[in-house]
């Protein structure tokens, strides 16, 4: 009866605590921080001030045997407390070029074909370079691409028909479309149409081989 009215029995050690508990120095990484609620930089600094914190269920403070070293990234979503970045040495990395992400991809698929590969990376990196976008393709999501071609087992041939970036339409917000077609007398279907085509580029993938070709037809045929 004692163990079931033990409430310590019934909490489960977070990383933090397990760093702070640990025997011996070790890296506690915080990934994503930029993500978390807007509070939880202050709260965590309060902690890593004082490499203790308090467990209000047991009444315990737990504080650190040994001062861990601690990495924290962020991908600058949001801004983070003045407070919090004062206390940190900054260390920025640059994007992965195509030789480095020729190595990341060697780690996650070893068996996969050195032509699809290049062709991909061509595509990838294309598509980073069109100006204007809110949120360019990362590491993560051409991986989960890759993971879709070779599913779907689609042809070299179809990356490399991709639209160039010289050939990308110009993304503009809805105010300038209008202005656009009242100057031009246009409708704005051509560009429109083209533009859904060249945007939806990395959603191809998802679709079968017949999919895929008829994709392919069409962006030729708006190109």
């Amino acid at each position: 009866m004692a163990r079931f009215e033990d409430i310590s029995q019934y909490i489960k050690r977070g990383k933090l605590w397990e760093a702070f508990a640990s025997d011996e120095q070790v890296v506690l990484l915080i990934d994503e921080v930029d993500k978390a609620d807007i509070e939880f930089p202050n709260d965590l600094l309060v902690e890593l001030d004082r490499m203790e914190f308090f467990v209000y269920e047991t009444g315990e403070t737990i504080k650190a045997r040994h001062r861990p070293i601690i990495i924290i990234t962020s991908n600058n979503e949001k801004e983070l407390p003045d407070a919090f970045l004062r206390r940190c040495f900054f260390h920025f990395i640059n994007f992965p070029n195509k030789e480095t992400m020729k190595e990341i991809i060697a780690v996650h698929y070893p068996k996969i074909k050195k032509s699809l590969v290049q062709e991909a990376l061509e595509v990838f990196f294309e598509l980073r370079e069109i100006p204007g976008l809110k949120k360019k393709p990362s590491t993560s999501e051409l991986i989960d691409w890759l993971k879709l071609l070779m599913a779907d087992d689609i042809p070299d041939e179809v990356l490399k028909i991709a639209i160039r970036p010289k050939r990308y339409p110009p993304l503009r917000g809805a105010a300038e479309e209008r202005a656009g077609r009242a100057a031009s007398g246009a409708p704005g279907l051509y560009a429109s149409t083209r533009g859904a085509l060249t945007q939806c580029w990395l959603i191809f993938s998802m679709c079968s081989k017949t999919l895929a070709s008829r994709y392919a037809e069409g962006a030729a045929r708006f190109a």
